[in-house]
């Protein structure tokens, strides 16, 4: 693996999803202030819908009457960001974890 293959790999995995968290913070932090202060589950149920969006529909939404349906998308929603806000978590873990893995290799290499 040479040394440019190292730092692709290291921009996708390291600074990427940062640079993204930080994006989605600056564009949802107004929406979470209330009296003064960041609701922070909020804030991170807004961040979490690009990498949620692909749960969020995995509930059949049309069953019985039309108030189970409007109930089962909104749950589909709130189960997608939930979810995705998780998975905002763990990558950026990995991309914490991620940069002294790429200095022993860049210093291995």
């Amino acid at each position: 693996m040479t040394r440019t293959d190292i730092l692709i790999r290291f921009i996708k995995k390291s600074i990427a999803p940062i640079i993204t968290a930080i994006l989605l913070y600056n564009l949802f932090a107004g929406l979470c202030i209330a009296n003064g202060s960041v609701n922070y589950m909020y804030l991170l149920m807004l961040c979490g819908i690009p990498f949620g969006i692909r749960f969020m529909f995995t509930l059949p939404v049309f069953i019985g009457n039309p108030g189970v349906g409007i109930f089962m998308t909104a749950a589909n929603i709130a189960i997608g960001t939930v979810i995705g806000g998780i998975i905002l978590i763990w990558k950026l873990l990995v991309a914490v974890c991620y940069v002294p893995y790429t200095a022993v290799k860049l210093i291995t290499a």
